[in-house]
């Protein structure tokens, strides 16, 4: 039963080393050097750099890493063949990134280790902005700044208006938007690609390597299980241009395996597992005016997800459905996960299909592999493919530990920020009051986006109007802690700052109560200010309660004194901080209406003019209870065409 198996198993298959950078150049390892290599191993990952080692077994007098020409840096080429088949294929192409020495048990190992290409874009981590792009368009920059070739790259239509990379190697900044929007980026076969999932997207089309349980498959454990699915997914996030909730909602579609079982397809196993329950209905809106025009309530079949908003753009939309994409996809990868062993063969590679048959009924069909691994080693077995399939699931101790990090979080700048206003001209129609805000922090060329100023009240029809300016410094929160969405919460004192120290009339906090705050109010940049001042004291009447509305001298100023019983308006400007030196107060009331002066029982009015008073209307009447009194030290003169001075 296991004679063919057997005899496959019996034949010795070698891999093909070559070193050097070009093809016509590249050279073979000498045969002495090849007869010192007792394992070769290539590691292919659909979300990790693919990796080599070679394993040279050495002895008092040889260094094959030396003779062949193997230095950090090298060029290697890797090639296999079943066995039975006389041309070989490349399983990868890498550089030499580390060599080791095992000195034990009297023997002497060399170990080579080295990546293909990608590992450069996990050196520097950056913080940098792109401005209207795409994601691919971004992918595409990043990988020829790398020196890779960007031949493997779908478009993406959804156009970012501002895209920051924080803090992140170019790696990790693609992982992040390939697994928000459902696409995985890597490199293979010495082509750099950003694609859709590779059991959704093109690579879909294509056959699957043949593989039959008892032939060229050593062992198999698939499982299939529902325990993480839902039959849709829901992204929510705020559009912050017209203050409201967009949704989008996304089918689960499995992109790891495609089974001939069909009871065994996302859909029908999400269905399944929620069986006949009836999900409890949301709660009624607070408001339901007010939330029928914010979208409708949470699918309660459905996994959603708020914590991730979409940036600022000219389809925020588009980004949500993105979004959601990308998410249906991360659940739909989680149903079916599979390893194997089979016969070594170059055709199982990460990022390609096997077509598996010979095990039972409900398992076979194409699976998707994540993860191949091809070892030659004559002590074990020979050439053997260990395969993987687990969709974006990193199963290794990084992927564990790091808690998604190896697999492209987002970016979370957790707490708050303090940066500098850079721009207030807000470029939205209308323009809502926004700034951009450099972080230095993070970077002096780090500029948010358009961040959105947290206003005392903002309403439809009424609301405070407070802008910082270029130069503030200002405290910055983001919202769900992604740095796409900043917020200015306030400004912020510091050495650069003045107006607080005089720009009130006074100190802010001063005797005769120690700490006590005196003042409070606002100051503009030209001294213009509100000010209240109170000094309180305990179970008795306040020494000084006032407020000044008016200028940083008060020359020109209403002035309202509750302890002194005194309301003043003053206008008396001094040049050069105004035009016009003799200062104007006018009254003014609409046609037909009434002004009133009235000082009250026992009260005083007093107009003086000094050099002029100048009373005119179509009618004056003067009235007194008891008597008119009128006196000049020159003379007195009534002019009128009548005079009546009848008692």
């Amino acid at each position: 039963m296991f004679s063919n198996l057997l005899s496959q198993a019996a034949e010795t298959v070698r891999p093909g080393v070559l070193v050097g950078e070009v093809f016509p150049a590249a050279l073979p390892l000498s045969p002495l050097v090849s007869d010192r290599l007792v394992r070769v191993s290539v590691d292919t990952h659909l979300h990790m750099p693919d990796m080599f080692e070679l394993v040279f077994l050495e002895s008092s007098t040889t260094n094959s890493a030396m003779e062949s020409g193997l230095m950090i840096g090298s060029w290697v080429v890797i090639t296999g063949k079943a066995a039975g088949v006389p041309d070989a294929s490349e399983l990868m192409g890498g550089e030499v990134t580390s060599i080791e020495a095992v000195c034990e048990n009297m023997q002497v190992l060399t170990v080579v280790r080295g990546l293909d290409r990608s590992h450069r874009l996990q050196h520097a981590r950056r913080t940098r902005v792109f401005t209207q792009e795409t994601d691919s368009s971004i992918a595409m920059q990043i990988a020829e700044g790398a020196g890779l070739v960007p031949m493997e790259v779908e478009p993406t239509l959804t156009i970012h208006t501002h895209m920051p990379q924080v803090n992140q190697t170019d790696w990790e900044f693609l992982k992040q938007r390939a697994r928000e929007i459902g696409y995985e980026t890597g490199v293979r076969d010495g082509v750099f690609y950003f694609r859709k999932a590779s059991g959704s997207g093109l690579l879909s089309l294509l056959p699957g390597f043949d593989l039959t349980y008892k032939k060229n498959l050593l062992s198999f454990q698939p499982s299939v299980t529902s325990a993480n699915l839902t039959s849709m997914v829901e992204v929510r996030s705020w559009d912050s241009d017209n203050a409201k909730a967009m949704v989008a909602r996304e089918a689960v579609s499995g992109s790891t395996a495609d089974l001939m079982d069909i009871t065994l397809k996302p859909a029908v196993l999400a269905w399944r597992a929620a069986g006949l329950n009836v999900p409890i209905p949301p709660p009624p809106p607070a408001n339901p005016r007010l939330a029928a025009q914010l979208l409708s309530l949470p699918n309660p079949n459905a996994f959603v997800v708020n914590d991730r908003p979409a940036g600022d753009g000219l389809l925020p939309e588009m980004a949500v459905a993105d979004a959601a994409a990308g998410l249906a996809e991360q659940i739909g990868s989680t149903y079916a996960e599979a390893e194997g062993v089979a016969i070594g063969h170059p055709d199982i590679q990460a990022g390609r299909a096997v077509s598996v048959d010979g095990v039972p009924l409900q398992f076979e069909g194409k699976w998707w592999v994540t993860r191949a691994q091809h070892v030659f080693d004559a002590d074990d077995g020979g050439y053997r493919t260990r395969f993987w399939v687990s969709g974006r699931h990193d199963r290794s101790l990084l992927g564990l530990t790091s808690m998604g990090a190896s697999q492209g979080a987002p970016p979370r700048i957790e707490g708050l920020l303090c940066g500098i206003v850079t721009d207030t001209g807000d470029t939205g129609l209308p323009p809502k009051g926004r700034v951009k805000v450099m972080l230095p922090v993070l970077s002096p060329s780090y500029v948010t986006d358009w961040a959105r100023v947290v206003q005392v009240g903002a309403g439809a029809d009424g609301g405070a109007y407070f802008l910082p300016e270029v130069g503030d410094e200002v405290l910055v929160g983001f919202e769900f802690g992604d740095v796409r969405r900043p917020y200015v919460i306030g400004g912020l004192l510091n050495n650069n700052s003045s107006y607080h120290l005089d720009g009130l009339g006074g100190p802010a906090v001063m005797p005769p109560v120690a700490g006590q705050v005196v003042r409070r109010g606002f100051a503009s940049p030209t001294g213009n200010r509100l000010t209240f001042h109170d000094v309180a004291t305990v179970g008795g009447p306040s020494l000084q309660s006032s407020v000044v509305l008016g200028t940083k001298s008060e020359n020109i100023a209403l002035s309202i004194d509750q302890k002194m019983g005194t309301v003043t308006l003053s206008c008396k400007p001094v040049p050069p901080e105004s035009s016009n030196p003799a200062g104007t107060i006018t009254i003014e009331c609409g046609e037909g209406g009434t002004i009133n002066i009235n000082s009250g029982q026992g009260g005083k009015v007093n107009v003086e003019g000094g050099a002029e008073v100048a009373v005119k209307a179509l009618k004056i009447s003067l009235t007194a209870e008891t008597s008119i009194e009128m006196s000049a030290p020159q003379s007195i003169a009534l002019k009128s065409p009548s005079i009546d001075l009848g008692a």
